[in-house]
């Protein structure tokens, strides 16, 4: 008897947690929106609201300058040089992105994903986890704001999801695998606005 109300409690105490997460969450998406407060840029004068045209065009220039190239499956542009990872300077990390459309064909997110050069099954430290505080880092310089990362859960993601919600730019950043961390950079007026 005494382990069942213990259980109970324990799941009690689970879901009011989940519950007061999401409502902070929604609670900061609803006073950042209200603010006004508007983030468009991306990376590499890429910004909300661009064409699909601008964006190959830009990709186009930068693979011209050699600052990017055709990514994996052609499903991504990936960054050259590579960013380095901040504990051992030896180990380089894959940065992919690529736009996200609407049915006007204007740009409302940018898709990124993260790995490190030489991961393979039992090299620990190649593996998500360690890349994703890196990467959360390496967000908050490239995008700042005032707010700082907080951790939902998600039933659609197996991993835990941070997200960080300046104005009308939402980031949300989590792991997909042992060895792939993704981050989705998008513009919540967009978001908000369409059915």
């Amino acid at each position: 008897m005494f382990w069942k109300k213990t259980r109970i409690v324990l799941n009690l105490l689970v879901l009011m947690g989940m519950i007061s997460c999401k409502s902070r969450y929604s609670t900061l998406v609803e006073q950042e929106l209200a603010s006004g407060k508007k983030y468009d840029s991306l990376i590499y004068g890429l910004k909300f609201g661009d064409s699909q045209k601008k964006f190959f065009t830009q990709c186009w220039e930068l693979n011209k300058q050699g600052l990017v190239k055709q990514g994996p499956n052609n499903l991504y542009v990936e960054l050259i040089p590579k960013i380095k990872d901040s504990t051992n300077f030896a180990k380089q990390i894959q940065t992919l992105f690529y736009g996200e459309f609407d049915a006007d064909k204007k740009m409302v997110a940018l898709r990124m994903k993260f790995s490190f050069d030489g991961w393979g099954i039992g090299l620990y430290d190649f593996y998500s986890d360690k890349l994703l505080p890196q990467i959360q880092d390496s967000l908050n310089l490239w995008f700042p704001g005032e707010n700082d990362f907080m951790k939902i859960q998600s039933d659609k993601v197996a991993y835990p999801v941070y997200v960080k919600v300046d104005g009308n730019r939402q980031i949300r950043v989590y792991q997909i695998s042992d060895s792939d961390v993704f981050a989705k950079i998008e513009d919540l007026n967009a978001k908000y606005s369409n059915p």
